[in-house]
């Protein structure tokens, strides 16, 4: 099949999917090589009302009218001369494998009288769904802190090693602008920077002066790397600013409790990864409540002393 040949849906995709790629916006699909999602074939679609699964007329009489102009992939657009597909080919064939996918999609939901609307509308409820879900997380996070606050003492006991801990970290404002379900897992990790050259047990018994670092994992990356410190002696519902990715950037970071912690961000650290500019209406801070992934809540420790009296009883 020559340039010419391609009909002209495949030559709107492919320019959307170069400018995608320009811009730094393939990871955001999950496929580098072809960042389309279902509803970029939509235009044609309804522009093609009589395209046939069973036939390649409509495709000929949407083919594109002018040439594409891609020197650069000049060589690529038939096949070699050893017979292979050419990448352009390849491109073409998976395109049309998930244009047909989307076109029975649409057909399913034409024939259960279901409007795009109605299936956005699916959509956001599962959105609502997640944020519920984050909510009851982050809930378990603000009571501590309520506690902290409204705790008569000044000073608790002082603050364990932050060496080797993961905490979990939840924000409804990340599920509503950067929810990814490829990667729903985000947390901050510290660690010491000279552990990978020491034995385990002189690890054990570093003291407060000694720094830690720590990395922010948020979409299918690190947002950033916080460069060494020492954490506090007691925890405390002070914000400390720590610096990240050597300098260039802060964070906060409210360390008032040993198993808590609050972290706020900036949206452009949060974005940095995305490959993709913020929204107009996203906040200026992100705000993450995290636990260590080590800790049981006391009602998951009931329960499992339930679970296990309950095993032991005899049947």
């Amino acid at each position: 099949m020559s340039s010419t040949e391609y009909p002209a849906w495949f030559w709107r995709l492919r320019e959307l999917q170069q400018d995608r790629k320009a811009r730094g916006q393939h990871n955001r699909y999950y496929d580098s090589d072809l960042p389309v999602e279902p509803r970029d074939f939509d235009e044609d679609l309804s522009e093609c009302s009589n395209d046939s699964e069973e036939s390649n007329d409509s495709e000929e009489s949407c083919s594109s009218e002018n040439n594409f102009d891609d020197e650069s992939s000049e060589s690529s657009e038939l096949s070699d001369i050893s017979g292979k597909t050419s990448a352009t080919e390849a491109a073409y064939q998976s395109l049309k494998k998930q244009r047909e996918e989307r076109k029975s999609q649409l057909k399913v939901w034409k024939r259960e009288g279901m409007s795009e609307r109605q299936n956005e509308s699916v959509v956001e409820e599962g959105l609502r769904a997640e944020i519920k879900t984050e909510e009851r997380e982050i809930q378990k996070v603000k009571d501590a802190l309520a506690k902290a606050e409204n705790s008569s003492k000044k000073k608790s006991g002082p603050l364990k090693s932050l060496d080797c801990r993961l905490f979990r970290l939840f924000s409804t404002d990340h599920i509503q602008y950067c929810y990814h379900s490829h990667c729903p897992t985000t947390y901050i990790e510290f660690y010491d920077p000279k552990s990978l050259y020491r034995p385990m047990e002189d690890q054990r018994r570093s003291g407060r002066g000694e720094p830690v670092e720590d990395h922010v994992y948020l979409i299918h990356d690190d947002a950033c790397t916080v460069d060494p410190f020492v954490r506090p002696k007691y925890p405390s519902t002070k914000f400390h600013q720590l610096k990240v990715d050597r300098g260039r950037r802060t964070v906060d970071v409210q360390f008032f409790h040993e198993h808590f912690l609050v972290l706020r961000m900036h949206r452009d650290i949060v974005f940095s990864h995305q490959c993709i500019q913020p929204p107009l209406d996203v906040p200026e801070i992100f705000t993450y409540y995290g636990y260590d992934e080590a800790y049981k809540f006391p009602d998951d420790r009931r329960k499992e002393k339930t679970k296990r009296r309950r095993s032991a009883s005899p049947q």
